[in-house]
């Protein structure tokens, strides 16, 4: 492997990785949001989060969920 080679692919595998950990962040934060809904009785709002993006970035900031 040619030194560009392995710059490329170096920077193919810290791409794979920062996916992987902003897929699990963001699941971790739909998590906390649809739990808090359902622990407080906001059963129609945890549906429409739980479809709509808009609405759960509106949600993430009402809750303060980073």
């Amino acid at each position: 492997m040619d030194y560009q080679s392995g710059l490329q692919a170096a920077a193919t595998e810290g791409e794979k990785r920062g996916v992987k950990i902003g897929e699990k962040r963001g699941e971790g934060r739909v998590s906390r949001l649809i739990s808090l809904l359902l622990e407080n009785g906001q059963i129609e709002e945890a549906r429409e989060a739980s479809k709509d993006e808009d609405v759960r970035r509106k949600l993430f900031e009402k809750y303060g969920i980073e």
